[in-house]
């Protein structure tokens, strides 16, 4: 009985790494507050990477995920609250992705690692922008 239960009961290593390309790291992670352990049955959770920032939410006969990609990444917020925390990423086309009631000390390790994303992105932003703005001052055409 409990080899049979094994089988079919994935790990939190289980649902994260199956979203995750070859190369991608997980920099931090947090999981949804299971209520007396039980509720929600399948909790959601929130990954930050090397590559992107992902919100997994699992049910019980599908599980859905949505993501960031790091140079996408415009900004990180953190609520704490009575039930847990809830993390909130925007894009900079204003897409968000929210996840609430997670454990609240693994919440802050992802909301820190997020900060510095953040900042690197913010970073590769300006450098890009001004290797293109380079790029289309020497790009003169004689005609």
């Amino acid at each position: 009985s409990d080899v049979y239960k094994r089988q079919f009961t994935m790990t939190d290593a289980d649902v994260i790494t199956r979203y995750l390309v070859q190369g991608e790291e997980i920099l931090a992670w947090a999981k949804q507050r299971q209520i007396a352990g039980i509720w929600p049955i399948k909790p959601n959770y929130v990954v930050l990477t090397n590559r992107r920032f992902l919100v997994i939410e699992p049910s019980l006969l599908t599980c859905s995920f949505s993501d960031i990609h790091l140079i996408d990444f415009q900004d990180i917020h953190i609520k704490e609250h009575i039930f847990g925390a809830t993390i909130t990423c925007t894009s900079l086309d204003g897409k968000q992705l929210i996840s609430s009631c997670l454990n609240s000390q693994t919440a802050i390790a992802v909301y820190q690692a997020g900060q510095e994303v953040e900042e690197n992105a913010r970073e590769l932003r300006r450098q890009r922008q001004m290797e293109e703005a380079r790029a289309a001052a020497t790009n003169i055409t004689m005609g």
